[in-house]
């Protein structure tokens, strides 16, 4: 399983594509994720992974939730 750190880096990269390019900050997967700004930083500092939250980003983005939390995709 990837950690916090690996999945925000991977919502980050989903996500720069529609904030032009620019450098993604932990504020914007926030936003992304529908939380306020302080949770992803609680999220690191305690391990977690929201997985209620990391499901319906996966769905609004039609991503494959495998490859978001555990780096492989379904066959």
């Amino acid at each position: 399983m990837r950690t916090i750190e690996d999945i925000v880096e991977i919502i980050k990269d989903t996500i720069s594509i529609e904030c032009g390019n620019r450098k993604i900050f932990d504020s914007d997967v926030a936003k992304a994720l529908g939380v306020k700004q302080g949770f992803i930083a609680t999220c690191k500092k305690r391990s977690v992974i929201p997985f209620e939250k990391l499901v319906e980003f996966a769905s609004i983005k039609k991503m494959d939730l495998n490859y978001l939390l555990i780096g492989s995709a379904q066959n």
